[in-house]
């Protein structure tokens, strides 16, 4: 009897274990996350020569958009003067254009997007146990994961709101109970972060995931519902109460303080943050069309501090801390209308077609609105790889796992 054994994995089987890997592996060991993609793009390269499936007309706006986003980041850079500064960003850009053989692979790879899922799961406990394990064990005033806490944060919000996916989507009893307690670890792991952008991306992401997947006589329900959960974390967390507190109180000084541009700002405080919004009246007059150049923020900040035109404390950082400012200020208005497009045509198209497949449509929706929402305290988004990545590989996954289910439901009715 002649036996052939299978030696190698094919590029669908090795396309799910990186995908199952990623939510594991990728908070627990630094760099996993950029290493994954990476593996996930190469695997994306050698199976471009196998696609069958031709693309549609959403498929090729979206990687048009993917392409054109680096574009302006060489536009920009080049009208400012290629520093130092670009060369170091150029690897977290070229993750844009990456996305796009990775996106042409998760396309024809119809259950990408449940071995992400499921391996989300396992992600929340090993997200869960490693927050516990910093904050009660080390008694660390915050989880921070392999990297910090404003990623370990939003990624176990994103991680939850996953795991409702899976919950709409399964028959078990068993599995549904096991999903139940892996969203409750997962925001347990959130409150414990101290990320205040998790906990804003959290409260959007619950607006959006009630207004696109119940049913109007249950929304009111499940609302009051979040609500009392995230009283009841509030006042028995340490941490979410002082971070919360510390945000709200840091707003109402900044609007109370007569002249803001002397005052004595914290370093970590909410009134940095708007600074930085109210920074804009001059970035933008300034260099409207190609911004100051990316990476220039920190020299560009300088400038109008030793003016007198912005608090000194803004200036202490390389970046404004927030995505939309990000691109607006280094890349001026062709940049802030490329990570618009970049996140909300998306968008746009899922809320378009919700309709015409509900569950795979809120998904999408709730990846954008979680990292929206994130980004309004962090940059990391679109400057960091790991960031980046978790981003990208998301609306990737989602996007296209939408799309193939309109194409399905579409041939069941031809």
């Amino acid at each position: 009897m002649n036996i052939k054994w299978r030696t190698y994995l094919t590029y669908e089987q090795l396309t799910y274990l990186l995908l199952f890997l990623f939510p594991i592996a990728g908070m627990l060991v630094p760099g996993w996350i950029t290493n994954i993609y990476n593996l996930l793009f190469l695997v994306g390269l050698f199976y471009l020569r196998r696609r069958k499936q031709p693309l549609c007309k959403e498929d090729r706006i979206f990687l048009l958009i993917c392409a054109i986003y680096v574009a302006i980041f060489f536009l920009s850079a080049l009208v400012n003067g290629w520093e130092p500064i670009q060369t170091h960003r150029l690897g977290t850009e070229l993750r844009f254009w990456m996305v796009i053989p990775i996106y042409l692979l998760v396309r024809e790879q119809k259950d990408a997007w449940r071995w992400y899922l499921f391996g989300g799961l396992l992600g929340i406990v090993f997200i869960f146990t490693q927050s516990y394990y910093e904050v009660h064990w080390e008694h660390l005033s915050t989880a921070w994961g392999a990297y910090s806490k404003n990623i370990i944060g939003p990624f176990a919000a994103l991680l939850g709101f996953y795991a409702l996916y899976l919950w709409r989507s399964q028959a078990s009893a068993f599995l549904k109970t096991a999903i139940v307690l892996c969203f409750l670890l997962a925001m347990l792991a959130t409150a414990m972060s101290g990320s205040r952008g998790a906990y804003i991306g959290f409260i959007a992401m619950t607006i959006t995931w009630l207004l696109f997947t119940m049913r109007k006589r249950w929304m009111v329900t499940f609302l009051l519902l979040a609500a009392v959960l995230a009283g009841v974390i509030y006042n028995h967390s340490v941490i979410v109460k002082s971070g919360v507190n510390r945000a709200l109180n840091s707003f109402v000084v900044y609007f109370h303080t007569p002249d803001i541009v002397h005052a004595d700002i914290s370093d970590d405080s909410t009134e940095i943050h708007m600074e930085m919004w109210r920074a804009a009246r001059y970035f933008f007059p300034d260099h409207p069309i190609f911004g100051v150049g990316p990476g220039n923020y920190h020299a560009t900040a300088e400038k109008y501090a030793a003016e007198g035109k912005v608090n000194p404390a803004i200036a202490m950082h390389t970046h404004p801390h927030n995505i939309f400012l990000e691109d607006l200020y280094s890349k001026g208005i062709i940049g802030f209308i490329s990570i618009l497009l970049l996140l909300y045509y998306p968008f746009y198209i899922l809320y378009k077609t919700r309709r015409r497949s509900p569950m795979s449509a809120s998904l999408g929706m709730v990846h954008i609105i979680g990292i929206s929402a994130f980004s309004l305290f962090d940059h990391s988004p679109i400057t960091k790889n790991n960031y980046s990545s978790i981003l990208l590989l998301g609306i990737a996954l989602f996007f296209s796992h939408h799309l193939n289910r309109i194409q399905e439901r579409e041939s069941e009715h031809a």
